[in-house]
């Protein structure tokens, strides 16, 4: 039976340094089969199939997965696919770009406010039957059609559970809108008793 010094010596003579920071740290080996192994410096973590043999003498390294990226998310766009050894052979000098990390954008995303002070009563009267219509499809059900391939692998419960935070998220809206629409009559009242009390 293969030992993990075994695999640990046989990944360093492919990798004297780790593919993607460089050190030259070695790898910890794990897994049932003795067929993971992680850089000890970046714990980028890579799996193969070929590591699977009773011999070291049998194993020849030919593919590889990178199965866990560096906590600073490089080699992303590599990870989870089987490429040959060779890829990796020098990656970051023949390919710097897969293993640089990946750049954040400096951008405030823009979030849609759930109603404004210009929508008149009836805007936000509109905008409350359209929220109740929504909660009626998620209540339903019918609107995760439209996203099947997001719940192929889905659980039961976690798409119910989708289904009634997107219900929830929807009533809050309402519940939200309906307090606005109750705030401006409330107003208006006042200010007509105002008024009536100066007159």
């Amino acid at each position: 039976m293969v030992t993990e010094e075994e695999i640990a010596e046989l990944i360093k003579n492919y990798f004297p340094n780790c593919p993607i920071c460089g050190s030259d740290s070695g790898y910890n080996i794990s897994g049932f089969s003795k067929n993971y192994f992680q850089c000890n410096s970046c714990r980028a973590k890579w799996m193969s199939y070929d590591l699977i043999q009773k011999k070291v003498t049998d194993i020849a390294l030919k593919k590889m997965m990178l199965y866990e990226t560096p906590a600073d998310g490089r080699g992303k766009s590599l990870l989870r696919k089987e490429h040959p050894v060779d890829l990796w052979k020098n990656l970051s000098e023949k390919r710097p770009e897969l293993i640089s990390p990946p750049q954040i954008e400096d951008k405030e995303e823009y979030v849609e406010p759930i109603f404004t002070a210009k929508m008149t009563d009836e805007q936000l009267f509109a905008s409350i039957l359209k929220n109740m219509k929504e909660v009626n499809k998620w209540e339903r059900g019918s609107t995760l059609s439209g996203f099947t391939s997001l719940f192929d692998r889905s659980t039961i419960a976690e798409r119910t559970t989708v289904r009634l935070l997107k219900v929830i998220s929807e009533q809050n809206k309402i519940i939200i809108k309906q307090n606005e629409l109750i705030y401006r009559a409330l107003k208006k009242l006042l200010s007509s008793q105002r008024e009536e009390t100066s007159n």
